[in-house]
């Protein structure tokens, strides 16, 4: 359940189609938020052209779920991330405040703000 606090800012990011919650029709506010979540939100409020047959060159590509990958790709493309070690983008483990503080400041330069 959405926080009472937070609902109007939720329906702003849902009616921006920069969130769509999971297939059950939930959002799950509590839910940590996984890297492959964190860089789909960046790429769809930074309005890059995303490719949908893109595929990632991070050495774990395979373990990008297949709705994900053109959003990672993007992302890659226009230098709002980068990988872990060994070049893994690592996509369902959770982004730490470091990396998502990161990606921000990667998502507002590009933007020029």
């Amino acid at each position: 359940m959405v926080p009472d606090w937070a609902q109007a800012y939720v329906s702003q990011a849902v009616s921006a189609g920069l969130i769509d919650g999971f297939s059950d029709n939930t959002l799950r506010p509590n839910q940590s938020l996984s890297r492959l979540e964190l860089v789909t939100l960046i790429v769809r409020a930074s309005k890059i052209a995303v490719d949908p047959k893109a595929e990632p060159s991070f050495s774990d590509a395979d373990k990008i779920p297949s709705w994900g990958a053109p959003y990672v790709a993007a992302a890659a493309k226009a230098g709002l991330i980068q990988g872990r070690d060994n070049n893994e983008f690592e996509p369902m483990a959770t982004a730490t405040r470091a990396e998502s503080a990161t990606m921000i400041l990667s998502l507002l330069k590009h933007l020029k703000l």
